[in-house]
C-alpha cells in the first residue's frame, strides 16, 4: 500500500492496517493516540510515522514536508521551436507546418542577426524567423 492511500484511508476514517512496515521500521496503530507507533517486541516508543512534536522523532512527515525544487519543464511539443531548439536539432527531423511535412535539418546559421536553416530535401536556407518548425506534426485543428 502507497503511503498516500493509507494517509487517504486515515483521513477518510476507512478501516486500517492494525500494522505497517515503512523501510525496516515495524509501527503498530495505537487507536488512542490515533497514529502508528514504532513497535519492538511488543515494546512501544516514543516514535511515531505520521505526527511530528517537540518529543518525538518523526518519519513520513519529513517527506510530506519537505521541499523540492521545480525544474523548469521542456517547452510543450506544440509550441513553435526557438533558436535553441533548432540548434539541438540538427540531424533529426522536424515537422515544417508551412509545408505541412516532416524535414531532416540539416544546417543552422547566423548572418548579421539574421538566422538561418536548410532541410536535406534542398539546398537552400531558409530565414529561421518565417519558418513554422515543431518537434511534432500540428493537425490544423491544433493550431493557434
Amino acid at each position: 500500500m502507497k503511503v498516500i492511500d493509507l494517509l487517504n484511508k486515515i483521513n477518510k476514517g476507512e478501516e486500517i492496517p492494525k500494522k505497517v512496515k515503512y523501510e525496516d521500521t515495524i509501527f503498530a496503530y495505537d487507536k488512542d493516540r490515533k497514529e502508528y507507533i514504532y513497535e519492538l517486541n511488543d515494546w512501544s516508543s516514543e516514535t511515531i510515522l505520521f505526527k511530528i512534536t517537540n518529543e518525538h522523532t518523526h518519519f513520513i512527515q519529513d517527506l510530506l514536508k519537505a521541499e523540492v525544487e521545480v525544474i523548469e519543464e521542456k517547452k510543450e511539443l506544440e509550441e513553435k521551436l526557438d533558436w535553441k531548439e533548432i540548434i539541438d536539432s540538427v540531424g533529426k527531423p522536424i515537422w515544417d507546418n508551412k509545408r505541412k511535412k516532416w524535414r531532416v535539418l540539416d544546417y543552422y546559421s547566423k548572418e548579421k542577426n539574421k538566422l538561418y536553416v536548410s532541410f536535406s530535401d534542398t539546398s537552400s536556407t531558409e530565414n529561421f524567423e518565417k519558418e513554422e518548425l515543431y518537434f511534432k506534426e500540428i493537425k490544423e485543428s491544433e493550431e493557434k
